[in-house]
């Protein structure tokens, strides 16, 4: 894993979401262990460790699939929340501004560019 371009990935997508973006963490699923952030949110990192691990486990047990790539969650105060779920291993969340947001752009050009480039980065030795 390479830790520069992890926190690269962050600034690209933040980049993209032009103004939108709030706080981004990626995160080991496993353990909770934040690994780059804009704006990190250790409180917000542990909650959704714990939810995410309650609700595969949850999901699996009543015979549901799985969490796919990502969870988009509307949320009060005109925000919004991703999680993007990457092999099951680590976990990406970002708090967005809804007013500064456009879906289409958040859908269909920056969550792609910034999967990519977090895949590059995961898979890249340092």
């Amino acid at each position: 894993m390479n830790i520069k371009r992890l926190k690269d990935s962050i600034a690209l997508f933040k980049k993209e979401l032009d103004g939108a973006l709030i706080s981004s963490d990626i995160w080991d699923k496993a353990n909770g262990l934040s690994i780059a952030s804009y704006n990190p949110n250790e409180k917000y990192v542990a909650l959704f460790t714990r939810l995410m691990n309650n609700m595969d486990r949850d999901l699996e047990t009543i015979g549901f699939s799985a969490f796919g790539e990502y969870q988009l969650t509307d949320l009060e105060e005109d925000t919004m929340l991703l999680v993007v779920n990457f092999k099951g291993v680590y976990l990406w969340g970002s708090l967005l501004d809804k007013a500064k947001l456009s879906l289409g752009r958040l859908l269909f050009i920056a969550m792609p560019k910034a999967q990519e480039s977090l895949k590059l980065a995961i898979n890249d030795i340092e």
